[in-house]
């Protein structure tokens, strides 16, 4: 699949998130409950939601392979459950690479997504996440490459791409669009700006 490298600014995506390039090289499959009209993650054990098959191979998941949990489009307004999902379905909390909760009902990032230190791609577009201070618990996710907040009403507060940029100076790609050198020099300037001492 080719990555998007755009996206419109005032609408939820409404087709299944692209294949990012950094996950190709991974042969297992998603682990996909998108669009399954999920209210409560914890359904997804509790009641046994079946993912979606990618064809006649995929029919038995293996722990040992899973790497990406994708669960947006769906009706979801909290992760608190979200380490329970993990434990059943990969072989670690380590395993988990790749997280799509898009397109739900989050107004928070929660703790629960640091229990998985080697995140690279987190989409979170599409949510009802409002305070620009929420991006700060992400920080200690140091091999975070690929984030999505865009539709969040967060997306519309003053400076928010620089605050994103500060928080998480590893990203190589921000909504979708990739974080420059610029991008870089922009935010460390208007960081130093922001805080510079008073006399």
């Amino acid at each position: 699949m080719v990555e998007v490298a755009e996206v419109t600014k005032s609408s939820k995506a409404s087709a299944k998130a692209p294949m990012p390039s950094i996950c190709k090289k991974d042969t297992s499959r998603p682990l996909d409950f998108g669009w399954k009209e999920i209210a409560k993650l914890e359904d997804i054990v509790d009641k046994r939601i079946a993912p979606y098959k990618f064809g006649a191979k995929d029919k038995v998941y293996k722990k040992e392979s899973n790497t990406t949990l994708l669960v947006g489009n769906n009706f979801i307004a909290t992760l608190a459950p979200l380490c329970k999902i993990v434990d059943s379905f990969f072989f670690s909390r380590e395993k988990l690479q790749w997280l799509d909760v898009s397109n739900n009902k989050l107004t928070k990032i929660e703790p629960a997504i640091l229990d998985f230190p080697n995140l690279i791609i987190l989409y979170m577009h599409g949510n009802e996440i409002e305070r620009l201070k929420e991006v700060d618990k992400l920080e200690p996710l140091k091999n975070l490459k690929k984030l999505t907040l865009h539709a969040n009403p967060i997306e519309e507060v003053k400076n928010y791409r620089m605050h994103v940029c500060t928080v998480l100076p590893q990203l190589t790609m921000l909504d979708f669009i990739n974080m420059t050198k610029v991008d870089r020099d922009k935010a460390a300037t208007w960081h130093a700006l922001k805080f510079k001492p008073k006399y």
